[in-house]
């Protein structure tokens, strides 16, 4: 993919901190150094080929998220902040009205995914010339178990067939668009992949790093800070020699 291809880049940044036991949304928290969706920002806001970013948040959030993460940390190319929806899939469609100008491809990432790398969203912007739309995902490490009732174990699931989906997600922009307009309004749809299945679109997938997680707990912050400290110390390293 070259830089003429126009890509604009929406991250829903819409959670809570329930989970975390926070009265703090997740993605605000801090993490080495920063909230989690300043790290989720920062690898987009740096790519030559992102030309704008649209944040949806909640909207009692989003003058905070104005001043203390677009503006403290210079993203430059978050062009607007949006409020969310009730679902993720309505902030999705939030975020689309929003895109401004003429763009050839739309990618979509969870503002609570602080630890995706910069080496996967060029993999999976690449794969998304090469065939409209592509995903990160990763691969199956343990055997996947279907089970009924309680508990019940009725068969075991193909592994090789099997990926759990990541993001970022990135897509033609006319494909992405004509699928939410053609996604029935009362049915769910928990990443932007489901809805360019439904439409009949093919979606591909790019092997991304299993570090690539979504924070819930307060266990994956920990994780978190941890593999951005390593990050960090890898960069200082390099820088001095």
């Amino acid at each position: 993919m070259n830089n003429q291809n126009k890509i604009a880049v929406i991250i829903v940044a819409g959670g809570g901190g329930k989970r975390m036991n926070s009265p703090v949304p997740k993605q605000f928290l801090m993490v080495h150094k920063k909230p989690v969706l300043a790290h989720s920002i920062q690898p987009f806001n740096e790519s030559p080929r992102v030309h704008q970013m649209i944040l949806v948040v909640p909207e009692k959030d989003a003058e905070y998220c104005r001043i203390n993460i677009v503006e403290r940390y210079q993203f430059h190319k978050a062009t607007k902040i949006v409020a969310g929806g009730s679902e993720r899939i309505d902030s999705v469609r939030k975020g689309l009205e929003a895109v401004e100008g003429k763009v050839d491809y739309i990618a979509i990432h969870d503002g609570a995914r602080p630890l995706i790398h910069q080496e996967d969203i060029e993999r999976v912007f690449d794969k998304a010339l090469e065939t409209g739309g592509a995903i990160l995902a990763s691969r199956m490490t343990d055997t996947v178990k279907k089970i009924k009732g309680k508990g019940e174990v009725v068969g075991t699931l193909p592994r090789s067939e099997l990926m759990l989906a990541q993001t970022p997600q990135i897509f033609c922009a006319e494909w992405l668009k004509n699928a939410y307009q053609r996604f029935p309004k009362d049915k769910e749809a928990t990443d932007d992949a489901s809805v360019l299945e439904y439409a009949g679109y093919s979606v591909h997938t790019v092997c991304g790093k299993h570090v690539n997680s979504k924070m819930t707990t307060s266990e994956d912050l920990k994780f978190a800070a941890y593999i951005l400290e390593q990050r960090s110390g890898e960069d200082e390293n390099r820088h001095r020699f």
